[in-house]
């Protein structure tokens, strides 16, 4: 190394989980050896406990409403796994791991809220996409959660590699679900008679069963149930609503964060003829901290 630290610097570094520049103080091999000492000096998650979740699904769940939330969460309790590994702020426009939001997202307000209601340290791990099917048959190319998409299997190595990070910088990590936002590719493709409900509810099905069996058999899904896409018959929508409601009333680890999304349209909380505006993202994501606050 080109020069050592003291033991306090070290210390130093280890409580506030700052990151060693390893080119002007230590190798990677000694900055490991003193942050591990001092890890096990201090006691496992020397930041504390962080409670994260997976945010995910299609484009409502990137956030497309036009306006970032003005709500800022407390930085010091809110983290977002950035692009490149970075820990940023919960601010819009937010990085869903495939892409950044265009505006305006739910989580700002979820981190908001749940941090006003538990006083917990809150992560997001965003993965989601515009268009994006649940079930295989009704991708119309942007993708899909299926058993033959490449979103759950980038979403699992985007989380994994999360918890990583954030447990190398000394938090103590709780996985505490996704939440999920998604159904309105497979409401069109019902509409248009390219699939039935039965097939958006096996995919969702085996998805959950896939999480489950990476996270645990009580991995939790909070869910806001998909609202109506306006300027055509809803007869898809609502058959993707009512597979929703029955899977979520089948399974006992799956919570319906809010039903209001129908109402949204007549609220004039629309962005356009399918995306939440501001007002009703920043309602979602409230909802879905009401939910996830209560499993605690």
């Amino acid at each position: 190394s080109t020069a050592a630290l003291a033991t306090d610097d070290i210390d130093i570094l280890a409580k506030s989980g700052s990151q060693i520049d390893y080119d002007v103080t230590l190798t990677a091999a000694e900055a490991l050896v003193n942050y591990n000492a001092q890890k096990s000096k201090y006691g496992l998650g020397i930041l504390g406990e962080i409670d994260l979740f997976l945010a995910a699904g299609q484009s409502n769940a990137v956030g497309s409403s036009g306006t970032p939330s003005t709500i800022t969460p407390n930085s010091s309790k809110a983290k977002l796994y950035g692009e490149y590994g970075n820990i940023e702020s919960i601010t819009d426009p937010m990085f869903m791991g495939a892409r950044y939001g265009s505006s305006g997202s739910m989580w700002p307000s979820f981190a908001d809220s749940y941090i006003t209601s538990t006083g917990r340290t809150v992560g997001i791990v965003g993965y989601a996409d515009g268009g994006v099917a649940q079930s295989s048959l009704a991708d119309s190319g942007a993708g899909n959660w299926d058993a033959t998409g490449s979103l759950y299997g980038d979403a699992v190595a985007q989380l994994n590699t999360a918890i990583t990070r954030f447990r190398n910088l000394g938090y103590t990590v709780n996985v505490r679900g996704m939440l999920w936002s998604q159904g309105e590719q497979d409401a069109i493709s019902v509409l248009n008679s390219v699939i039935v409900a039965q097939d958006y509810t096996d995919a969702l099905t085996a998805m959950m069963v896939r999480f489950r069996a990476e996270y645990g058999a009580t991995f939790p899904l909070h869910m806001v149930r998909t609202g109506i896409r306006t300027g055509q018959a809803d007869t898809g929508g609502q058959a993707i609503r009512d597979a929703q409601d029955a899977y979520v009333a089948g399974d006992a680890n799956s919570y319906m964060a809010t039903t209001d999304t129908v109402n949204f349209p007549t609220w004039g909380w629309m962005a356009d003829t399918v995306h939440y505006n501001q007002t009703g993202n920043d309602y979602c994501g409230d909802k879905l901290a009401d939910s996830a606050a209560s499993l605690l």
